[in-house]
């Protein structure tokens, strides 16, 4: 007689705990993430290969708490702006580079107010093409209030504390999956050659589980 057959557990999202560098680009399927613009993994890393505006892909993790993230990329041509999507507790907000042109560095939205407008505004920011750039970013929760620290090149740039209810990620730069990471171009060839994100508390829900697309 043959031996009755165990049902299968249901799938469950995976996790991943505090102090564990994760890599993120590994996780990044470009079909399936895609968001708008042409994407593709390149020998080089995850590349935004068409100047589109507001081209944009989903990192399919969500973290859930404490983060610290750490981006490499490189732009070669165009000279707009560099997003990335970061979630911030229970809201979001894009952090751009170059927005506008160069015009400025800052965060969006806060108290609905532009990265070009706003306490966070580094201006001018500027991006140079054809180098490899480095942006640290932490984010830390307290109850409902958080702070963003925002590193380029080594160098401090943006120190903003306060409710994360005073964040939105507006004007059509979030992704569409609850909670996730991001990053995008506008009108931009960028290249990111690494990303990884580190859990200071709480976890990093994974889409999908590691491996798999």
């Amino acid at each position: 007689m043959a031996a009755a057959r165990t049902a299968a557990a249901p799938s469950r999202p995976s996790t991943s705990g505090k102090g564990t560098w994760i890599n993120l680009l590994a996780l990044v399927d470009p079909a399936k993430d895609k968001v708008e613009g042409s994407w593709q993994r390149t020998p080089g890393g995850l590349a935004a290969v068409q100047r589109v505006r507001q081209s944009r892909i989903t990192i399919p993790v969500a973290p859930e708490g404490s983060y610290e993230l750490q981006l490499r990329f490189a732009r070669t041509e165009g000279n707009d702006a560099i997003a990335t999507v970061l979630p911030v507790g229970s809201s979001k907000v894009i952090l751009f580079l170059c927005t506008y042109a160069g015009k400025a560095h800052g965060l969006s939205s806060i108290r609905r107010a532009h990265a070009v407008n706003n306490e966070t505004t580094v201006s001018p920011g500027t991006i140079e093409n054809g180098r490899d750039h480095y942006l640290q970013v932490r984010v830390d929760l307290e109850d409902e209030k958080a702070r963003i620290r925002v590193g380029l090149n080594g160098r401090s740039i943006i120190d903003w504390e306060g409710e994360q209810s005073d964040l939105s990620a507006r004007g059509g730069w979030d992704v569409p999956q609850a909670g996730c990471l991001g990053v995008g171009a506008n009108g931009a060839i960028i290249t990111w050659r690494s990303a990884r994100l580190k859990m200071l508390s709480g976890e990093a829900r994974l889409l999908r589980p590691r491996g798999k697309s």
